[in-house]
């Protein structure tokens, strides 16, 4: 009986974790779309490419800035007030999320898109929950395994929700619905999955802390750090953030390049996020475990950092609508297989009661990293379009060359 309800929680917690995944896998092939074209909600259509530039960098930096101030402090409260209500909550606040998201475009307001963009990333808490979840149902042989059906979970929402962007530009009969419909969707989604949740989703967390526990915020919010303080994982700490950074510009920078250079329309650049995730989707179910086999760890990343540099480099160069698809696809393939790797290599410098401190750290770290390819990406493609993606491969590279100091 135990066995078919820890069944039933990880396919609910898969669920969340799709649907989760899947918005935001729906917006980002619009976002170039909203800021950039001439019949954009927010702009005049005599407004210059750079003002839209760094609106365009700032809807893309505040949804990982949310998820740098978020994820700490909604990981803790589930360890006051239980894992199932904290789940809900960040459901609820998706939700909002999206139908702010809408509200903005109807009423053509800049700052409730914004402000949308941020509430997104803050409540975007539901992937660190689940794996919590997974952590107190799983006895310790199954814990792998468990944990890899999130990551797979992860690959299906950033296929689907490209997927739905892209049937939702072909079959939309105006621009209006082609911006509008993706957000609704959105709010559907999380509301299907609030009431899985909280119909299906028992409560697993019973270790809680007392509620009078204060949350030191600061604190929180900045526990990431001891990542970079402690020296059993301070160089892979640096190597974490340089390929999140690399990651980030490439991912960031793509739809915009997609409009500008090649003119592609959302369809479009949802199908080029399609054909990513589905590296993705590659990597996570059989190629990554292909290369970890043939290769230690350290050999892995360092292997895919120069592959991975290689190809955004080259592809950039001869940039075509074929190229763009090779390194969506390629580059998305290699990188799960340097991300697992990176990941397990730093849970093995630890000891089990630290694990859960690093990988939240990861994420804070994965929140700024993106925060700052944003906040940065309006100032780098006024001054060249393509920079980003030259300071992508860089950056990837240089992640690589960390992992070499690494002890065998």
């Amino acid at each position: 009986m135990q066995t078919t309800n820890n069944r039933l929680l990880i396919s609910i917690l898969m669920l969340t974790i799709v649907i989760d995944v899947m918005g935001v896998g729906l917006v980002f092939p619009i976002i170039p779309e909203i800021m950039m074209s001439k019949q954009s909600p927010f702009f005049n259509i005599d407004t210059i490419d750079s003002v839209r530039n760094f609106y365009y960098g700032l809807s893309m930096a505040l949804w990982p800035l949310g998820i740098f101030l978020g994820s700490a402090i909604i990981g803790k409260l589930s360890d006051i007030h239980g894992r199932k209500l904290i789940i809900l909550v960040s459901l609820l606040g998706t939700a909002v999320a999206y139908l702010l998201s809408v509200i903005a475009l109807n009423c053509q307001s800049l700052m409730i898109f914004m402000l949308s963009r941020f509430i997104c990333g803050f409540f975007g808490g539901s992937f660190g929950i689940a794996q919590a979840v997974i952590l107190d149902i799983s006895s310790d042989e199954k814990r792998i395994k468990n944990l890899s059906l999130i990551t797979l979970s992860a690959s299906i929402g950033f296929v689907l929700g490209p997927l739905i962007t892209t049937v939702v530009g072909l079959l939309a009969q105006t621009e209006y619905q082609a911006i509008n419909l993706p957000f609704w969707f959105g709010v559907g989604l999380s509301i299907i999955n609030i009431l899985s949740v909280w119909l299906l989703l028992p409560e697993t967390y019973t270790n809680r802390i007392q509620k009078t526990t204060k949350l030191k915020i600061f604190s929180l919010i900045f526990s990431f750090r001891i990542m970079f303080i402690d020296k059993r994982v301070q160089i892979l700490a640096l190597a974490f953030l340089m390929l999140q950074i690399g990651w980030g510009y490439y991912a960031q920078t793509l739809p915009l390049v997609l409009a500008q250079t090649l003119h592609f329309e959302s369809a479009a650049i949802g199908f080029v996020f399609v054909i990513m995730s589905l590296g993705f989707a590659t990597s996570t179910l059989y190629f990554q475990n292909v290369v970890l086999k043939r290769l230690n760890t350290i050999q892995a990343m360092i292997t895919t950092a120069i592959l991975i540099g290689a190809l955004i480099i080259v592809c950039t160069i001869w940039i075509t609508p074929t190229s763009m698809v090779i390194s969506a696809f390629f580059g998305s393939l290699l990188e799960i297989v340097f991300y697992t790797a990176l990941l397990s290599v730093i849970a093995s410098k630890v000891d089990t009661h630290e694990q859960g401190v690093i990988m939240g750290g990861t994420t804070s770290v994965f929140g700024i990293a993106w925060a700052i390819n944003a906040f940065t990406l309006g100032m780098l493609v006024n001054i060249y379009l393509l920079l980003p993606f030259y300071l992508a491969a860089i950056a990837i590279i240089i992640a690589g060359t960390f992992v070499v100091k690494v002890p065998r």
